[in-house]
Formats: structure tokens, C-alpha cells, sequence
């Protein structure tokens, strides 16, 4: 049977009675045109059945003005379908109550308008269920204000897709709190654009998980703020993994807390450009580990200044690998305590420049142990200045193989100390060339004892001058084999 709806005047259905309304079907209700659900009352409105709500065709419920919107009852908003949500508008929305808002079905909330889905409010959004958030499209949750965003509880917020995470702005992550950011899974982090990231205040930053810190992409670590970087904990720096340690920058690199920079895994240390080590302050290198130092590289080791150098814990230089230890450059190598030389190995020593030989003060040559000079190689021993040779110290000169003491300058051997010079063992006295057998001084051969002299070849002995020649003792002359004996220069004995 047809509807007579649409032959009644508008003042007759403003003075239907609230009975009257209950008892129309739905073939009435889709028949009201705009005109008449206009002068529906607000006493009238929420006698309408629920299947009459949802007969309502979308022109006429798009014709409900504010007030009748609000006096929706909640099984009536329950009612509604995505016929209805397409045309309401955002005054509509924003008269509908939260307990409207929450019945709502998730077709209804998807087929909100952009403009509509803009009105909703943080109180509104609190409201929402994780099906009605699940179903609003990434251009919806691009629209929502950003109040809302931040009213999403974090059930709700784990529900969104990368998609709608996507979709967000930098005023909306600044807006989150650190209990959501927390909330986020790792994949919905990986999505956020590098403003995003980037607008996170400290205390967001500092509530991401290790998880999060292992899945930031290297435009992310990249677009981390220096206050940003300053709050990881050593958590996330050591879920870093090399390629995003590559891509910090010096100021992030800086930035960074001493404790964190010990939690670097070597793989990390290894992948600090040149800049950003040498951007770190001594405070950070004196707390990298042993490791992390191990694993440093030679251009790496270059970069370091005098003072990151001289910051280094003994121990953690000890591990430095040979390449990476000759890479030091002289200023940094001059800069070492004589506490860092002593924990040198002698791998490391060996395979010192002879430039930075060459830089090694008097009182860090000192420092060399006996097992260093004794794998010193010749061409290091050769560039050793006057004060570097008279400073090896007595007890250690002994341990300089033959080679090396053929190896030292008249210039140094003449600067050795009468101690250094009593020190030497036979080999080492047989070992002298004749030019540095002629550049000894009296005193130094003076300081020879007789089990020295008793190896002299005659090819020495024969360089003597007659000042040299008189200087031996008395006691020492006997020493001197018939051969070295005869090998005396004439002119040193009638000098």
C-alpha cells in the first residue's frame, strides 16, 4: 500500500502526535521529502522507529538541521547507514552527541565526508572503538584535527594501517604523547615521514623501544634531531645497526651521551664517518670500549685529534689493530701519555712510521718496554734523534737486536749515556760499525767493560783515535785480542 505522506501539508506533520510517529512504517518515512523532515520537532524526532531512521532517504536527512541532529536518540545514530553519512555535513556531526558517535557503524564512519570527519573532536575520537578508527580512510584521518589524533587511545592507535599512520602531519605526531608513540608497532614507526620523526619532542623520543630504534630508515636516524639523538639510552644505540650509524652527522654524533656511545655495537663503531668521530669530545672516546677502539679503522684512526687521542684508555689503545695504529697521525702519536706507550703491544710498536718514531718524545721513548726495542725494526731505529736514544732506558737498551744497534746514527750512539753504554752486551759491542765505533766518545769508552772489548773486531779497534785509544782502562787493555791489539792506528798510540 502506497504512503499518504506525501500527501500531508507540512503543518500536518509538525502536529503529528509522538504516537503518530512511532506507528509510521517505513515505506512513510522514505517517503517524507526535505520539506517535511524540516519541521519535524525535537519531541518528535526521537519517536521515530529505528528501521524508520534508517528508511530516511539521504536528501531528507541531509534536511535535519542541528537541534533535530541532536535529539537522535543512540539506537537511532545506531540506525543510520552509509546512505545517511554521505550527506552529513560537519554541523550535523558536530551536533551529534558522543554517545552518538560511538554507536555509529564503521561503514557510516568510512562514508563520512573529508569535511565531516574533520568536525570530530577529541571527545568524539575518545569514543571511538577500534573498528570505527580501523575504517576511516587515510584522506578521513588526514582531515582529523589534531587534537584528535592525539586523543586516540593506544588499542585505537595500533590499529591503524601504515596507510593512515602515512597520512599523519608533524603537528599530529608533535601532538602524541609518549604512552602512543610507545604504543606504536615498529612497522607504523617505518612509516613516518622525516618531519614526522623529526617533530617528536624528547620525552616521545626517549619512550621508543629498542625494536623501534632497530627499524628507523636511514633517512629517519638521518632526520633525528641533535636534542632528539641526546635522549637515546643505550638500548637504542646498540639496536643501531651500521647502516644507520653511517648516516649520522656530526652534531648527532656529538650529541650523543657517553653512556650511549659505550653501547655502539663494533660493526657501528667501525661505520662512524671520519667527521663524526672526530666530532666526538673526549669524554666519548675516553668511554669507548676496548672493542669499539679495536674495531676502529685506519682513516678513522687518522681523524683523531691530539686530544681524542690522549683521551683513549690505555687499555682500549692496547687493542687497536697494527693498521689502524700506524694511521695515527704524528701530532696525535705525540700526544699519547707515556701510560698509553707502556700498554702499546709490541705488534703495535713494530708497526709504527718511522715519521711517527721520529714524533715520540723523549720520556715516551723511556716508556717502550724491553719486548718493544727488541721488535723494533732497523728503519725505525735509524730515525731515532740524540734525545730519543740517550732517554731508552738502561735496563732495555740491551734488548735492541745486533741489527737495530748497526741501526742507530753515530749521532745517537754518540748521545748515549755511559749507563746505556756499560748496558750493552757483547753481541751488541761486536755489532758497532766502525763509524760508530769512531763517534763514541772517552767516556763512553771508558764506560766499555772488558767482556766488551774482548769481542772488538780489529776493523773498530783500528778507528780509534788517540783519545779514544787512551781512554780505555787499564784493566780493559788486557781484554783486547792480539789481533785488535795489533790493529791499534800507530797514530793513537804515539798520540
Amino acid at each position: 500500500m502506497a504512503s499518504l505522506i506525501p500527501k500531508y501539508t507540512t503543518a500536518q506533520i509538525a502536529a503529528l502526535t509522538t504516537q503518530a510517529i512511532s506507528t509510521l512504517s517505513t515505506e512513510d518515512w522514505a517517503s517524507f521529502s526535505t520539506e517535511q523532515i524540516a519541521v519535524l520537532t525535537t519531541v518528535q524526532i526521537p519517536a521515530i522507529q529505528t528501521l524508520g531512521v534508517r528508511f530516511l532517504t539521504s536528501s531528507a536527512f541531509g534536511a535535519l538541521d542541528t537541534n533535530q541532529i541532536a535529539a537522535l536518540t543512540s539506537s537511532q545514530a545506531a540506525a543510520l547507514t552509509s546512505v545517511h553519512a554521505s550527506a552529513i555535513n560537519s554541523a550535523q556531526l558536530l551536533a551529534l552527541e558522543t554517545s552518538d558517535i560511538k554507536v555509529l557503524s564503521s561503514t557510516v564512519i568510512r562514508a563520512l565526508s573529508t569535511a565531516a570527519t574533520a568536525a570530530l573532536g577529541s571527545e568524539d575520537v575518545q569514543v571511538m572503538n577500534t573498528g570505527q578508527v580501523a575504517a576511516l580512510s587515510s584522506t578521513q584521518i588526514a582531515s582529523l584535527q589534531t587534537g584528535a589524533i592525539a586523543a586516540l587511545n593506544t588499542a585505537n592507535l595500533r590499529t591503524l594501517t601504515t596507510a593512515q599512520i602515512a597520512a599523519l602531519n608533524s603537528a599530529d605526531a608533535a601532538a602524541m604523547n609518549s604512552t602512543q608513540v610507545a604504543a606504536l608497532s615498529t612497522s607504523q614507526l617505518r612509516v613516518f615521514d622525516t618531519a614526522n620523526l623529526a617533530a617528536l619532542g624528547t620525552d616521545q623520543v626517549a619512550a621508543l623501544s629498542s625494536a623501534h630504534a632497530a627499524v628507523l630508515k636511514t633517512d629517519q636516524v638521518a632526520a633525528l634531531t641533535s636534542a632528539q639523538v641526546a635522549v637515546l639510552n643505550t638500548s637504542h644505540a646498540a639496536a643501531l645497526n651500521s647502516v644507520q650509524v653511517s648516516v649520522l652527522d656530526t652534531a648527532q654524533a656529538a650529541a650523543m651521551s657517553t653512556s650511549s656511545i659505550a653501547a655502539i655495537s663494533t660493526s657501528g663503531t667501525r661505520a662512524l664517518t671520519t667527521a663524526a668521530l672526530a666530532a666526538l669530545s673526549t669524554d666519548q672516546i675516553a668511554h669507548l670500549t676496548s672493542a669499539q677502539t679495536g674495531a676502529l679503522g685506519s682513516a678513522q684512526a687518522n681523524a683523531l685529534s691530539t686530544s681524542q687521542a690522549a683521551a683513549l684508555e690505555s687499555a682500549d689503545l692496547a687493542t687497536m689493530s697494527t693498521a689502524a695504529t700506524r694511521a695515527l697521525t704524528t701530532a696525535a702519536m705525540a700526544a699519547l701519555s707515556t701510560q698509553q706507550i707502556l700498554a702499546m703491544t709490541t705488534t703495535q710498536a713494530s708497526a709504527l712510521s718511522s715519521d711517527q718514531i721520529m714524533a715520540l718524545n723523549s720520556a715516551q721513548v723511556a716508556a717502550l718496554e724491553s719486548t718493544d726495542l727488541a721488535n723494533l725494526r732497523s728503519t725505525q731505529v735509524a730515525v731515532l734523534n740524540t734525545a730519543q736514544a740517550a732517554a731508552i732506558e738502561t735496563s732495555d737498551i740491551s734488548a735492541l737486536s745486533t741489527l737495530n744497534v748497526r741501526a742507530l746514527s753515530t749521532a745517537a750512539v754518540n748521545a748515549l749515556t755511559t749507563d746505556q753504554i756499560t748496558a750493552l752486551n757483547t753481541a751488541q759491542a761486536a755489532a758497532l760499525t766502525t763509524s760508530q765505533t769512531s763517534a763514541l766518545q772517552t767516556a763512553q769508552i771508558a764506560a766499555l767493560e772488558s767482556r766488551d772489548f774482548a769481542v772488538l773486531s780489529s776493523a773498530q779497534v783500528a778507528v780509534l783515535n788517540s783519545a779514544q785509544a787512551a781512554a780505555i782502562e787499564t784493566c780493559d787493555i788486557s781484554a783486547l785480542s792480539t789481533l785488535a791489539v795489533r790493529a791499534i792506528n800507530s797514530d793513537a798510540i804515539t798520540g
